[in-house]
């Protein structure tokens, strides 16, 4: 167990996340999380899974120019090839 400090942001409380938990959760700033508050007043805190990415996320347009640099010409030539 680790303790950690309770900070104020904007309107907000914030739970700062040691090092050492965070390199293990794989957790980054931004990183989506899951709270749950127990009948016995115990806070968990799980990395949320990730959804599918969307046409707007950077991540999956990054994707998509990678993948059009590396196979564009062999995908027109296949596009062509069906006409």
């Amino acid at each position: 167990m680790k303790d950690s400090k309770v900070i104020k942001v904007d309107d907000g409380l914030a739970v700062t996340v040691p090092a050492e938990m965070a390199k293990r959760l794989q957790l980054t700033a931004g990183s989506q999380v899951e709270l749950e508050l127990t009948a016995d007043h115990k806070l968990t805190l799980t990395r949320a899974q990730e959804s599918p990415l969307t046409p707007t996320d950077p991540k999956y347009v990054a994707a998509v120019e990678h993948t059009m640099q590396k196979y564009g010409k062999a995908l027109q030539m296949l596009a062509a090839s069906d006409q």
